[in-house]
């Protein structure tokens, strides 16, 4: 019986929005074209960042699902020291949390006179409150969820100048994917409704899908 060792590549998600890449190849589940439409933040696809990096997506076979193959072990480190803590050597996942990510874009935020404040859209949520709080709050009201504001990209990025556009990325987890739906859906209302008022336009785009 032989033993591959593998390390995939892109599986959290944090350069292209979208996670595991590597082993989404592995299984045939991503087409290969698909990296031509993942960018990351300098616009760079990621299927031009894998030839960079001397990988041939395009000729990776998937082989997991093979008949070669007879069982896959994933071994991972502990990000949340519960284990450490209690003088556990090892634990079993019994499930993995489903990822919802979103980005938005607020654009045309106008500077002297107008004020409109381009990023009081993505930042600042009625009442009085920061809309990454905002978005803390939404995954709260729903047991099980967490949301996070990973990414915030202003242009022109200036001390004392207004920002004409925002980018902002929202990862939304965990084990119910009807839980997940409505905390996704009330931070999009939320963010639509304040562009609105304040006449700014935005864009929303959901960058990954993945079910518990």
């Amino acid at each position: 019986m032989g033993l591959r060792v593998v390390a995939f590549s892109a599986e959290e998600g944090a350069t292209f929005g979208r996670p595991c890449l590597g082993s989404e190849l592995a299984t045939g589940t991503l087409p290969a074209a698909e990296l031509d439409g993942l960018r990351d933040a300098d616009g760079v696809a990621a299927s031009e960042r894998a030839a960079y990096a001397g990988l041939a997506p395009a000729d990776c076979r998937a082989w997991i699902t093979t008949d070669t193959v007879a069982a896959f072990l994933e071994l991972h480190i502990e990000q949340g020291g519960v284990l450490e803590s209690e003088n556990v050597r090892i634990g079993v996942v019994d499930a993995i949390a489903g990822r919802r990510g979103s980005w938005s874009r607020a654009a045309d935020g106008r500077a002297i006179r107008e004020r409109r404040r381009c990023a009081c859209a993505p930042t600042r949520s009625p009442p009085r409150r920061s809309s990454v709080l905002a978005v803390e709050a939404s995954a709260r009201r729903s047991h099980g969820v967490v949301a996070t504001v990973g990414r915030l990209l202003v242009s022109p990025n200036g001390v004392t100048t207004i920002p004409s556009d925002v980018d902002a990325v929202i990862d939304v987890r965990g084990f119910d994917p009807l839980q997940q739906e409505g905390v996704v859906a009330e931070i999009d209302h939320a963010a639509r409704e304040l562009a609105a008022r304040r006449g700014i336009e935005i864009e929303v785009r959901r960058l990954s899908w993945r079910d518990p």
